[in-house]
C-alpha cells in the first residue's frame, strides 16, 4: 500500500477514533447534568466518596480534559500521550459505568454494547500509543518529525 494510503488511513483512524470522545466531551460544557448524572459519574463517586454527588467543577473539568485530549489525538499533538490519558479516563468510565454483569434484561444489553464499544475505543487509543500519530500529524509540522515521538 503507498505511502500515502497509509498517512491518509492512520489519519481517518485517529479522527474516527476520537470523534465520539470528543462530541461528547462538548456536550459536557453545554450541560453538565450529562455528566453529574452519568452512571459511570456516580458509580466513581461512590466508590471514591461515599455518596457524595460530583461537583459542577468536576464536570467543567471533565469536559475539558475529555475534549481537549480527544482533539490532541485527533490532530496528532502529543497523541501518544494524550491516547494513554484517554485510555486511563475511559478504563475508569467503561468499569463504572457500563457493569453489565451485574445487571439483568433490557439495562444488561444496552451496557454491554456500550462496553464493548468502549473496548474498540480503547483498542483504537492503544494502537495510537504503539505506533504514534502517523505522518500527518500537528507535531510533524511543529518539529519536522515522522509521528513517532508524538
Amino acid at each position: 500500500m503507498p505511502t500515502r494510503t497509509q498517512d491518509l488511513l492512520v489519519l481517518v483512524a485517529r479522527i474516527l477514533a476520537t470523534a465520539a470522545i470528543v462530541r461528547y466531551g462538548f456536550a459536557k460544557f453545554l450541560d453538565t447534568k450529562v455528566f453529574i448524572e452519568n452512571p459511570a459519574t456516580i458509580g466513581f463517586m461512590k466508590a471514591f466518596f461515599g455518596e457524595s454527588k460530583a461537583p459542577v467543577w468536576l464536570a467543567y473539568a471533565n469536559a475539558v480534559f475529555q475534549t481537549g485530549a480527544g482533539l490532541c489525538v485527533m490532530v496528532g499533538f502529543r497523541a501518544r500521550w494524550a491516547s494513554f490519558l484517554l485510555l486511563l479516563w475511559l478504563g475508569a468510565l467503561t468499569y463504572f459505568g457500563h457493569p453489565f454483569w451485574a445487571q439483568s434484561g433490557a439495562e444488561r444489553v444496552t451496557n454491554e454494547g456500550y462496553f464493548f464499544r468502549n473496548l474498540a475505543m480503547m483498542g483504537a487509543l492503544m494502537m495510537v500509543m504503539a505506533t504514534g500519530a502517523g505522518n500527518l500529524a500537528l507535531d510533524n509540522r511543529t518539529q519536522g518529525g515522522n509521528g513517532s515521538r508524538n
